[in-house]
């Protein structure tokens, strides 16, 4: 170990003893051209070094600025990715709206042509742990809405409004049991008192059910019959849908209950009724 070292020591003790040969013999020859035996023995010994430190450096140079560029890049491509699902975004919110606006236009010019003066709006909110079967809507008192107001859609009656705030309203739902309407079959023209049944099944894809009372002795309604509004009590208008009769098959009775026209699972836009024409009103037709 130690001779090794001895000759590591003597080898470069003696590259740096040829080096410096090599520099003096540069001063003291000024006029020759020609290298000398010990500037090419220098420069043979000396010449794998640097250019292998040249390599090297050059090599962590070239590594390094492909690193930094790949990290810009990086950077880059997460920054697009950003302002992407960012532009998807802003899209979509604008399909909403136009669908939203493509819902609301063409009903309200239904409505309007039925008789009746009102308001569209959109349901903003449902609460399933409520006492009450009812919704929220985007209008109120500002907006010319009243208490006990019919609210319906183009399929039928949704309820009428119970609460009024400045830009919104809270309707109670058919289907809630203290909601009651003076309703007539449509085929056999035979009268009855609709009330809401008060089933907990929320908003979801299970229909909400009403049932009948005070329906006359020996009057018949049969499975299938459409019910509409008779327009006795004055608070709705006559004509309007409210819903099937259908067959209860976990009765015990087997008896009848109204499943209602309205779809409350996907109900997105209401018309409210502020003002009735009396004059054309009993001029509808289901």
């Amino acid at each position: 170990m130690f001779f090794k070292k001895r000759v590591f020591l003597a080898l470069l003790l003696g590259v740096l003893f040829l080096f410096f040969l090599s520099q003096k013999n540069k001063h003291s020859s000024l006029i020759s051209l020609q290298a000398g035996w010990v500037d090419r023995a220098a420069m043979s010994l000396i010449a794998p070094v640097l250019n292998s430190v040249n390599r090297l450096w050059f090599f962590t140079k070239d590594t390094w600025n492909h690193y930094i560029a790949l990290v810009k890049i990086n950077r880059e491509n997460q920054l697009f990715h950003d302002k992407l699902k960012t532009q998807e975004l802003y899209i979509l919110s604008l399909e909403e709206k136009l669908k939203v606006q493509r819902q609301a236009q063409p009903k309200e010019s239904q409505f309007t042509s039925l008789g009746y003066e009102g308001i569209m709006a959109r349901v903003i909110g449902y609460d399933p742990f409520s006492q009450v079967q009812a919704i929220m809507i985007s209008v109120g008192s500002k907006n010319g809405v009243g208490l006990d107001q019919p609210v319906i859609t183009s399929d039928g009656l949704v309820g009428r409004v119970i609460r009024v705030y400045g830009h919104s309203s809270q309707v109670l739902l058919v289907v809630d049991n203290h909601f009651a309407v003076d309703v007539i079959d449509h085929e056999t023209r035979v009268r009855g008192l609709l009330v809401g049944s008060g089933t907990k099944a929320g908003l979801g894809s299970l229909p909400l059910m009403s049932h009948l009372e005070f329906l006359g002795l020996g009057q018949s309604m049969y499975e299938g019959d459409l019910l509409v509004t008779s327009g006795l009590n004055g608070v709705y208008p006559p004509s309007i849908p409210v819903g099937n009769l259908v067959r209860l098959k976990s009765s015990k009775e087997n008896q009848l209950a109204v499943l209602p026209s309205v779809d409350f699972s996907t109900l997105s836009h209401v018309f409210v009724i502020t003002k009735m024409n009396l004059n054309e009103k009993n001029k509808v037709t289901p």
